[in-house]
């Protein structure tokens, strides 16, 4: 063998070692997810298909870059960062075993001055519409989405998680933050939500055993309501803590808007559903306390109107699982309070907040805004 051929063997050798040691690296299967969006903190999550050295690296706006690791070796990683400024635009990558993974970017939430946010609920056993779903509220550019439970249909299958959220969401997690409530079937066959919980964050002010948590948007009170951990009911517990989160608010001068997310609502126009009835006894200190809204899924179809106790509320459950009809002459639903709209189609809720009023905007798959409400503080 001559010289020349030997280092040419030599040089082929050492590329299809490399090619194959690269093959052999932890590829990401789920992610990243922007989670826990804050004005100067952000949450990015990601797994890989083995144990992997994970990190993320940082491109400040006017600064150098800086890297922040994913504490020891495994495929859950979960990267906190902090220090971020406000209503900022921030380039990062997602490191793997020494090797960028992934490139996105995200923008933290503003302290002031208006914002926007999506609602989407019911994604489980979805037709593909939730891609599309998805694709066009990239375009409306939400501050952070909010889903409001039932991701999937087997919440104990990865591979149902994978197909019915994380696909279809891939283009959109990756740079716009989601929060989420767990729905019925988020607990079905899994009755310790460990599948919820492994994918989604839980923050600092979650109980124990309950997923319900809040979170403060400029001067706005989310509070996500967690219905099913202590099921079949609504707990004295939970029903108190509830009572208080209301009571605290309305006496806080810096609270303007206080937001209800739960994935039942107190009112429903399927069949002779009769709404939840946990939160049912609750309408009246929603009301007197100056809830905003109250902004459920679980029917799969839109819904608007208010509460005999004045509380605005939207049932926006037209995330790409099957529709339901609405029966027009559920006499629990008229007891609760009056419904303005009501529409069968597949649909996501847009909210824009900006100072005292909260303009709401329903859209359909190829982009119409077939309903709008504004709902002004005090009125």
């Amino acid at each position: 063998m001559t010289k020349r051929r030997w280092i040419g063997t030599l040089i082929g050798v050492v590329l299809v070692a490399l090619s194959a040691a690269a093959a052999s690296g932890a590829e990401i299967t789920i992610g990243p997810l922007l989670e826990l969006p804050g004005a100067d903190t952000m949450t990015v999550v990601w797994e890989t298909d083995t144990a992997a050295v994970g990190s993320v690296i940082l491109r400040e706006p006017t600064g150098p870059e800086r890297e922040i690791p994913s504490p020891g070796t495994q495929a859950r990683h979960v990267v906190t960062i902090g220090g971020l400024a406000p209503d900022t635009r921030y380039e990062y990558a997602v490191v793997v075993d020494g090797a960028v993974a992934h490139r996105s970017w995200f923008r933290t939430l503003p302290k002031e001055g208006p914002y926007r946010v999506a609602f989407l609920g019911d994604t489980r056993h979805n037709d593909g519409i939730t891609a599309d779903l998805f694709s066009l509220m990239d375009t409306f550019h939400p501050q952070f989405i909010v889903m409001l439970g039932d991701f999937v249909g087997r919440a104990n299958r990865a591979e149902d998680w994978m197909k019915e959220i994380f696909d279809p969401g891939k283009k959109v997690f990756d740079h716009i933050p989601i929060v989420g409530i767990p729905g019925n079937h988020d607990v079905q066959y899994d009755p310790d939500f460990a599948m919820f919980r492994r994918f989604f964050i839980r923050p600092e002010n979650t109980g124990e055993k309950s997923l319900t948590y809040t979170a403060t948007v400029e001067s706005d009170l989310y509070i996500f309501l967690d219905i099913y951990s202590r099921r079949p009911f609504f707990t004295f517990t939970d029903g108190m803590r509830l009572y208080r989160l209301l009571k605290d608010a309305a006496k806080r001068p810096d609270i303007r808007h206080i937001f209800i997310l739960s994935h039942e609502g107190v009112i429903s126009h399927w069949r002779f559903r009769r709404g939840y009835s946990g939160l049912k006894p609750f309408t009246g200190i929603m009301g007197r306390y100056g809830v905003t809204a109250i902004i459920s899924g679980h029917d799969h179809h839109y819904a608007r109107g208010i509460t005999y106790s004045g509380v605005p509320f939207f049932i926006t459950g037209g995330g790409g699982s099957p529709l339901y009809e609405i029966n027009r002459y559920n006499f629990y639903a008229a007891l609760m309070g009056r419904t303005a709209v009501k529409r069968v189609t597949h649909h996501f809720l847009i909210m824009d907040v900006d100072g005292q009023t909260c303009a709401f905007s329903a859209v359909l798959p190829d982009g119409t805004v077939f309903d709008t409400a504004v709902i002004k503080k005090g009125n």
